[in-house]
C-alpha cells in the first residue's frame, strides 16, 4: 500500500525535546522494572501455579492435556516451561519472566503510540501501560496468561501497520502469525485476530483500484498467518496422543464453561470489578475517554479508524464467559494507553490550531499528573509492602505464601516423586513440591459447576485418584457433592498429618503429628494435611 504521511513527521520537533521525552520513557521503564524486581518473590497465586505445574511437566515430557486438565489453550504453558528452563523452577525465575515480557511490551506500545502519534504519544502511551499493567487492580505482578496475550498481539499491531503502509507481503503474514500466537495464549484473543482481519480488509478496500487487486493475496496471507499456529499445535496435539482430552477441554467444556454466567449476572460482575479496576488509575482511564472522543473527531482517517476499532476489540477480550475478573481487563489495557496518549496529543494538537500557542508542554504536563497520582494512590504496594503483604493485600486470606511452605514440607518428606492430591484450587502446590498431582483435576470447581459434564467428570476425578493412592492429600475446601465420598476415602488410609491455621494476614500458624490432631482450632481458614498410612 502507498506509505501515507506522518502527521508527526521527524524534524518537527527539536532532536533535545524528543532526546529529553526519551529519557523520561527510559526512567518511567526503568522505575517500573524496579518495582517487579523488588516484588520477585511475591507468592504465586492459583494460575500462576496452574501454568507453573504444566509448564514443569512439558520440561519432563508430559504433553498438555495428559496430566493438567484445563480449557486454556496451551501457549502460555509453554512460556512458563521456557521461562522455567532459562531463569529456573522458582518464584523469582517466573516473575523475572514476567518483568522481562512486560518491559518488550512496553516498548512496544511506545512504538506503536509513536508511529501514531509521535514521540511525545510514544512516551504516554508505553509508560501509562507499565503502570496500568503493574497495577494491583489487576492483579498486574501475578504472571497471568493475559500478559503473554498481549506481547505476541502487540508484536502484530507493530507488523499491522507496517503492512498497510508498505505493502510488504512478510509483514502481513508475520502479523497474521502474531495475532495467531496469540489465540494460543488465551482464546480471548480471537477478538484481537478478528480485529486484525477486519481492520487490514478495510485498509486494502479503501485503496484505489491498482491496489484492491492484491486483496486476495493479501488477506490469504494474513489469515494464513493467523492459522498456522493453531494448525501447528493442534498437529503436535494429535501426535502427542492427547487429542481428544484437548479437544474435550478447550473446545466442548469451554463451551460449557462460558455459558454458566447469564447476561444479567455478567452486568452485575461488571459493575462490581470494572471500578475496583479503574480505581487507582482513574486520572489514566479519564485520559483515555478523552482520547476516545478525540479519535472519534480525528481528521486522520487511518489513525481515527485504528484506534476505535483496536479500542472496540480490545474490549470485547474482556467479555467472554461474563466473568470480568480483574485479570482479564490485561489484554484491554494497550488500548486505554494508546486511547490516553491519544487524549493527550491530539488535544494538543487540536488546541494549537485553534489558538496558534503550542499546548503540547501543557498536554504533557497533564500526562505527567495523571500517571503520578497513579504512582501515589499505589505507593504502599509499588514501594513499601513486601512481597508477603502484596500477596495478602491483593488475595486476601488466600493460601498462597501458606501453599509454599506446604510444597516445600512436601518436597522434604520421603517418598520421592510419590503423587499427592490437592482438594481444592492450589495446583502451585504440585510445582513447590516437585510432585505429580493423583488427578489431572488440579481444580475441584468442574466437579460442582452448572454444567452437563460434572458428573462425568466427577467420577474421572474419582477413579484416578483411587488409581493413584496419593501418599498425602492436602484438604483446602471440599465441594459438599465430594464430601461423602472424601471422607469415607480419607477414613480407609489416612491420618491427619498437619494443620495450616490462616489465623490474620500476618499469621499463620503449623502444627504437625499429634498436635494437629488435638490442638483447638482458632483459625478464620485451614488446610489439612494427610498422610496415607498401611491399609
Amino acid at each position: 500500500m502507498k506509505r501515507r504521511e506522518r502527521e508527526d513527521a521527524p524534524g518537527r520537533r527539536s532532536p533535545g525535546i524528543n532526546f529529553l521525552l526519551l529519557v523520561l520513557f527510559v526512567a518511567a521503564l526503568l522505575v517500573a522494572g524496579a518495582v517487579r524486581i523488588r516484588l520477585l518473590g511475591t507468592p504465586l497465586e492459583r494460575d500462576e501455579g496452574e501454568y507453573a505445574y504444566a509448564g514443569q511437566l512439558l520440561l519432563q515430557g508430559s504433553p498438555p492435556y495428559a496430566h493438567v486438565y484445563n480449557m486454556k489453550f496451551p501457549g502460555t504453558y509453554v512460556a512458563y516451561a521456557l521461562i522455567e528452563a532459562t531463569f529456573g523452577e522458582t518464584i523469582e525465575g517466573i516473575h523475572f519472566g514476567l518483568l522481562l515480557l512486560n518491559m518488550a511490551t512496553v516498548i512496544l506500545l511506545f512504538l506503536v503510540g509513536r508511529r501514531l502519534l509521535g514521540t511525545a504519544g510514544g512516551v504516554v502511551a508505553g509508560t501509562a501501560y507499565a503502570l496500568l499493567s503493574l497495577s494491583p487492580s489487576v492483579l498486574g505482578t501475578s504472571a497471568h496468561a493475559t500478559h503473554f496475550v498481549v506481547l505476541p498481539a502487540m508484536v502484530g499491531l507493530l507488523l499491522l501497520l507496517d503492512a498497510s503502509e508498505s505493502g510488504r507481503l512478510s509483514a502481513t503474514y508475520l502479523s497474521g502469525l502474531m495475532f495467531g500466537l496469540a489465540c494460543l495464549m488465551k482464546q480471548h484473543a480471537i477478538f484481537f485476530a478478528a480485529f486484525a482481519l477486519l481492520f487490514f480488509c478495510l485498509e486494502l478496500l479503501r485503496h484505489r483500484t491498482s491496489l484492491r487487486a492484491r486483496f486476495p493475496i493479501e488477506t490469504v496471507l494474513l489469515t494464513g498467518g493467523l492459522a498456522t499456529p493453531l494448525a501447528f499445535t493442534l498437529l503436535i496435539l494429535w501426535w502427542a496422543g492427547v487429542w481428544d482430552s484437548f479437544w474435550f477441554w478447550t473446545f466442548s467444556y469451554a463451551r460449557e464453561y462460558v455459558s454458566i454466567v447469564t447476561p444479567s449476572e455478567g452486568l452485575v460482575n461488571l459493575g462490581r470489578e470494572f471500578p475496583r479496576v479503574v480505581g487507582p488509575s482513574v486520572a489514566i482511564w479519564v485520559l483515555a475517554a478523552v482520547g476516545l472522543v478525540a479519535a472519534i473527531r480525528d481528521p486522520e482517517p487511518f489513525r481515527k479508524r485504528l484506534l476505535l476499532l483496536f479500542a472496540g476489540f480490545s474490549a470485547l477480550t474482556v467479555c467472554p464467559g461474563l466473568y470480568f475478573r480483574p485479570h482479564y481487563f490485561v489484554t484491554a489495557l494497550p488500548a486505554v494507553a494508546l486511547l490516553a496518549a491519544a487524549g493527550v496529543s491530539l488535544m494538543a494538537r487540536g488546541l494549537s490550531r485553534a489558538s496558534g500557542v503550542p499546548w503540547e508542554p501543557v498536554a504533557m504536563g497533564i500526562a505527567a499528573l495523571a500517571l503520578g497520582t497513579s504512582i501515589l494512590s499505589q505507593y504502599s504496594i509499588f514501594v513499601r509492602f513486601t512481597p508477603l503483604e502484596v500477596s495478602r493485600a491483593m488475595y486476601g486470606l488466600e493460601p498462597f505464601p501458606e501453599a509454599v511452605e506446604i510444597g516445600h514440607w512436601l518436597r522434604a518428606q520421603p517418598g520421592g516423586k510419590a503423587p499427592v492430591l490437592v482438594l481444592g484450587a492450589e495446583p502451585e502446590i504440585y510445582f513447590y513440591s516437585g510432585r505429580r498431582s493423583a488427578t489431572g483435576y488440579i481444580y475441584v470447581y468442574s466437579v460442582w459447576e452448572n454444567q452437563i459434564y460434572a458428573d462425568s467428570m466427577m467420577r474421572q476425578m474419582i477413579r484416578e485418584v483411587e488409581d493413584s493412592r496419593p501418599q498425602y492429600v492436602i484438604v483446602e475446601f471440599v465441594p459438599k457433592r465430594l464430601e461423602g465420598w472424601t471422607t469415607e476415602f480419607l477414613n480407609r488410609s489416612y491420618i491427619l498429618e498437619g494443620r495450616v491455621d490462616i489465623i490474620s494476614h500476618p499469621q499463620t500458624e503449623y502444627v504437625w503429628g499429634a498436635e494437629a490432631r488435638t490442638k483447638p482450632r482458632r483459625a478464620r481458614r485451614y488446610l489439612y494435611i494427610f498422610k496415607r498410612v498401611a491399609e
